[in-house]
């Protein structure tokens, strides 16, 4: 590139600037021209925005409602997640619930069983007392 003279010609900057500022006077509009095309148009009551994009009236209605819709959702995703939580809580309840009418039972069963056998062990050591108060009273009697 450095051997080829049109390569390093400054002519050929220059004139690469000059062509650029006349394409850019011939191709943009003045403010003035700019407005009063659009008083003439009848999408600019639509709604243009700065990259001259022409959008329909409802743009933000429609915006409002996905924005709406996307909180409805969250909601609802949220809603469904406490319903979960709440329905894995319920079970762990039943479960600890179940659990402890379990124990209780056996609790109940067991006292049950330790108060039959402190009566039986009350009942032979009344029947000992006696017996050996029969003892006693017979050998008063042999004696």
């Amino acid at each position: 590139m450095i051997r080829n003279p049109k390569w390093c010609s400054k002519e050929l900057a220059k004139t690469n600037v000059f062509n650029r500022q006349q394409f850019n006077n011939i191709n943009s509009p003045t403010l003035d021209e700019h407005v009063s095309n659009l008083g003439d148009d009848p999408m600019a009551s639509e709604g243009v925005n700065s990259d001259d994009v022409v959008r329909l009236q409802g743009r933000k209605s429609c915006k409002e409602k996905k924005r709406k819709l996307n909180e409805e959702k969250g909601v609802m995703n949220a809603l469904n997640k406490l319903q979960c939580t709440l329905e894995k809580q319920v079970n762990v309840n039943l479960v600890d619930l179940e659990m402890k009418r379990e124990k209780d039972r056996k609790e109940f069963e067991l006292r049950e069983q330790v108060m039959k056998k402190e009566t039986e062990l009350k009942e032979k050591a009344q029947k000992l007392r006696e017996r050996a108060q029969r003892r006693q009273e017979q050998e008063r009697i042999m004696n």
